[in-house]
């Protein structure tokens, strides 16, 4: 079951199970990028969140598309937003139209932290 955990400056996943597995990382990858948001040519996306991604899905031989399930760095709202489009789920501004036609919810098409999120 593909999924993507992306942190915005850190990242980190665990798998916890008792029953034997075969999981598999396809792809990582890593962008940073200095510059603050408000000081970038476009304040609603960040470069090394569609880089790090674009490079991910190339390694791994997937798509947005392929993808089933992510959790990602929600510590500000528009910030989940902004990861849905950077991550190529949806195209640019059409991140709230993803929660609006519950695509994210967890019974959803590409159910988005199901865990709760960061403030969970």
């Amino acid at each position: 079951m593909p999924s993507i955990i992306q942190r915005q400056g850190s990242s980190g996943s665990a798998i916890i199970s008792n029953d034997k597995s075969s999981i598999e990382i396809a792809a990582s990858s890593l962008y940073a990028s200095r510059l603050p948001t408000f000081e970038s040519d476009d304040m609603t996306s960040w470069e090394a969140t569609v880089f790090a991604s674009q490079a991910a899905y190339k390694e791994a031989k997937m798509n947005p598309e392929d993808i089933n399930f992510a959790e990602l760095h929600d510590a500000f709202t528009p910030v989940e937003l902004m990861s849905y489009e950077d991550l190529g789920f949806c195209k640019k501004g059409k991140g709230k139209d993803m929660i609006r036609k519950g695509i994210t919810n967890i019974n959803g098409k590409l159910p988005v932290n199901a865990s709760g999120g960061l403030k969970a």
